[in-house]
């Protein structure tokens, strides 16, 4: 019988009173998140490794300050929107085309479902090529709460959080980047329709 897996709190506790292994198990349990949402904000994997890595850095150095306002993942997250403003600042991104898959992971993927009819799945590829080329073309500020929001899925209080925003501003801001991808994407849908 295994035992259960430590609570993020549990990991924390053991984090504060000098257990290294523990902050490791969080940097495994959250590390493709950050990295995910790294890469959406960024679309660079090379930049996203890099932010990843020095939000977990930046994390384990202000783990003393952490007050568990809100969770964990909450909180690294808020460190890597912060990381990845200040690299633009910085001028050391710039935004690229989100998610490309190179020839051999989409063969790989065609191998993985014998299924699926390849015009289906071309399309489908293409269709998500353009969604994520127009989130790629939004506004920074847009991008960013976008990519928090629908494609990592935070409730709007904690993107609120994370952004340090108020909740209506988060909300009219989403509203506004969601309706530049509409428009950005009705020719397209029109084409297909």
């Amino acid at each position: 019988m295994t035992s259960p897996e430590p609570t993020d709190g549990q990991l924390l506790m053991n984090c504060r009173r000098g257990d290294p292994r523990s902050f490791g198990l969080l940097i495994e349990r959250y590390q493709d998140r950050i990295y995910n949402t790294a890469l959406g904000m960024l679309g660079s994997p090379e930049d996203a490794a890099d932010v990843a890595q020095e939000v977990f850095i930046k994390a384990w150095r202000s783990l003393a300050g952490f007050r568990g306002d809100s969770s964990f993942l909450t909180w690294v997250t808020r460190i890597t929107y912060n990381t990845v403003i200040s690299h633009r600042r910085k001028g050391g991104i710039q935004t690229q085309s989100l998610w490309i898959e190179d020839d051999d992971s989409r063969e790989e993927k065609a191998s993985d479902n014998p299924g699926v009819d390849p015009a289906d799945e071309s399309l489908s590829r293409e269709a998500q090529q353009r969604v994520r080329a127009a989130i790629a073309a939004l506004p920074d500020d847009a991008r960013r709460l976008v990519v928090l929001r629908d494609i990592e899925g935070m409730e709007y209080e904690e993107i609120a959080d994370v952004t340090g925003l108020p909740l209506g501003t988060v909300k009219s801001r989403l509203h506004r980047a969601r309706m530049q991808l509409k428009e950005t994407l009705e020719p397209y849908a029109a084409e297909n329709a």
